[in-house]
């Protein structure tokens, strides 16, 4: 399956309503889904876990956390069937749930003990992040400027020291689990390197998006004036160097195309970054070269 995102306005203009469930007393503050689909998990104002059937529109379990604040993060953990999910909330803790332990009636609410409970942040914790394949990790993003690792076997990592005057708003991981991305409260994001202690890689201001991600129209002749490409995570230098490389070709095949000499150039660059040594390109920068070797050719 291709999971590369692309995104026009007309597709935002064709989407519909296609169901309204019901089953929270207060603001949804996360919504996430199960590795195949067919569940979603919401975190409410209302201090409960809700999950759904995806299939069926309706809710399944409702869990009575016991948050003394408002959920702002819900994840499925991976690997376990979808009975274990984890919450983070305003009362700065992380709770993990075994739903193989609820009772009741489907859809009724459940009042549940936490199979684990972890207070470890001093202040609310805004997202939570689980590596695919692994269950026995979860991490969690918090405004009092921490990521924290709960290895739900073993023992509590502090990856990264506080940072009191920023608060972390997101954390996501790379599809491989070797780099996550944080955000905090500025405009900046961090690719951080979890096998180095949370070294920093690269920072990203807001001024970076339109470099990295443009939106290119293959039938279109007219090149924007930079050719970026969305960050692949592979957690290697060497990655970080083909990358660099690939995008340097594609400059200068650009500018081939713009000026209109030494096409076949043009295209021996683009060939080089589809297919030269080393590992692979990500779909959006194939896809850009895809766009200009198309234009040389023509």
């Amino acid at each position: 399956m291709n999971r590369h995102l692309q995104m026009h306005s007309s597709l935002v203009q064709r989407l519909t309503l296609d169901e309204v469930m019901e089953g929270h007393l207060g603001c949804v503050n996360a919504i996430s889904w199960n590795s195949t689909g067919s569940l979603l998990i919401s975190g409410s104002d209302d201090t409960r876990v809700n999950i759904w059937s995806y299939s069926m529109r309706e809710l399944i379990h409702s869990i009575d956390t016991g948050h003394s604040g408002n959920i702002f993060c819900t994840k499925f953990v991976p690997e376990t069937r979808d009975e274990m999910v984890v919450s983070g909330a305003g009362d700065a803790e992380v709770r993990l749930f075994n739903l193989s332990g609820s009772a009741g009636k489907r859809g009724e609410i459940c009042t549940m003990e936490p199979s684990a409970l972890f207070q470890c942040h001093s202040s609310r914790v805004k997202k939570l992040a689980v590596e695919v394949g692994n269950p026995n990790i979860v991490w969690s993003a918090s405004e009092d400027g921490t990521l924290r690792q709960h290895d739900l076997g073993n023992v509590l990592l502090v990856l990264l020291q506080r940072r009191s005057s920023l608060h972390l708003t997101h954390v996501t991981f790379s599809p491989n689990g070797d780099e996550f991305l944080l955000s905090y409260s500025v405009e900046h994001a961090y690719l951080m390197d979890v096998n180095h202690g949370g070294q920093t890689i690269s920072s990203y201001s807001v001024s970076d998006v339109s470099k990295l991600s443009p939106i290119i129209d293959c039938g279109n002749t007219d090149l924007p004036p930079q050719i970026g490409s969305s960050v692949q995570f592979t957690g290697s230098k060497r990655h970080l160097r083909r990358l660099d490389a690939c995008k340097r070709l594609m400059l200068a095949a650009a500018k081939t195309l713009e000026e209109g000499w030494d096409v076949c150039h043009g295209i021996e660059m683009c060939n080089e970054v589809l297919h030269g040594k080393g590992p692979a390109v990500d779909p959006s920068l194939q896809h850009e070269c895809l766009c200009i070797r198309k234009q040389l050719y023509f």
